[in-house]
């Protein structure tokens, strides 16, 4: 049956299952890059449960940027050479950080007390690190690769904007997983970054026609715009709750701690679909087209086979991890332990 499929039909599914590990990757590993950098706001005290609550899953979220990797360059050896042959700096500046990041955390958890904020600092760091080499990779990416001043600066306004996008996520998990003693300070540290995000996003918004060709490309009429309008209307709409959650009196008690990480979500989603109906059908936006840069069609139906039983296991994977270690930390007073006790928390 899969030696039926066309040359486009392949080259379709492969663009998704792509585009799928990588925004799954931007959800999961994007909240827990996003408490290592809220960490620099942090006390010692609150640090260590905030690491802490990351610790069973941030491995795990990280294949699925392997698996986006790997398929772009399984799928589409040509564009994964160009890409990665214009992103060389920022890719090595990336890994970089995810090296720091993976010993930081276990150096943390077995030095002396008095040693632990030198590495919780030096996590912090490599999420920093991390999460503005992909803000700035994806702002060269959109505009082609272009080295100009005007594309350099849209790649900065990115990489801040993915940034907050983190961080804000960072804390609406930290909502539902830090100890109680401290939701007050993560709750204000969320509302700060909400404004920030948000600006951030309606900066990207209005640069992005200005610097990246082919933005309105997709608008050639009253019609296309009326079809285009919900999903930025969308937008605003899942920020404003997100804002009026946060917002609530009684948050905490409201059994609804999950939502504000909810709606980033559906945020993130939002915008990940402008940013593919620019694209589509480009790998690289309007050099090299989805069916040109893929490899030959019976090679792709052979890996599409192991795929097939990949994918459906790792998503089962990552399912029961986060059902295992759901809950609330417990407060643990003393830094040299790294235990935390799940604890049931209303609305989760």
């Amino acid at each position: 049956m899969m030696n039926a499929l066309s040359a486009d039909t392949l080259a379709l599914i492969f663009a998704l299952i792509m585009g799928l590990s990588l925004f799954v990757y931007a959800i999961l590993d994007g909240y827990d890059l996003g408490v290592g950098i809220l960490s620099f706001f942090l006390s010692e005290e609150e640090k260590e449960p905030a690491i802490e609550s990351i610790g069973p899953f941030w491995d795990a979220n990280e294949t699925w940027l392997v698996l986006g990797v790997g398929v772009l360059l399984v799928a589409f050896p040509k564009a994964h050479g160009v890409i990665l042959g214009h992103l060389y700096l920022p890719v090595s500046l990336m890994l970089l950080g995810l090296i720091l990041r993976g010993v930081s955390y276990e150096l943390h958890k077995k030095v002396p007390k008095e040693q632990k904020h030198v590495w919780t600092a030096m996590f912090a760091f490599g999420s920093l690190v991390t999460a503005a080499s992909q803000g700035f990779m994806l702002g060269l990416y959109l505009t082609g690769f272009r080295h100009d001043n005007l594309s350099l600066f849209f790649s900065v306004l990115t990489s801040l904007s993915l940034m907050l996008a983190y961080v804000g996520m960072g804390a609406s998990w930290l909502l539902m997983r830090s100890p109680l003693e401290h939701f007050a300070k993560i709750l204000k540290l969320a509302r700060i970054n909400l404004f920030l995000f948000a600006g951030s996003v309606l900066l990207v918004a209005i640069a992005k026609p200005l610097i990246v060709q082919g933005t309105l490309d997709i608008v050639q009429g009253p019609e296309q715009l009326l079809a285009l309008a919900p999903f930025p209307l969308l937008t605003c709409f899942f920020m404003v709750l997100h804002g009026a959650a946060l917002y609530s009196k009684n948050f905490h008690e409201s059994g609804f701690v999950w939502l504000p990480l909810v709606l980033l979500i559906g945020v993130m989603g939002l915008l990940s679909h402008g940013i593919i109906l620019n694209l589509f059908p480009y790998v690289i936006p309007g050099q090299l087209s989805l069916k040109n840069a893929m490899a030959s069609p019976e090679s792709l139906v052979i890996i599409l086979r192991g795929i097939l039983i990949v994918l459906p296991l790792q998503i089962i994977y990552t399912i029961v991890i986060y059902r295992i270690f759901h809950g609330r930390a417990k407060l643990t007073r003393v830094l040299s332990s790294p235990d935390i006790y799940p604890e049931k928390f209303p609305g989760m």
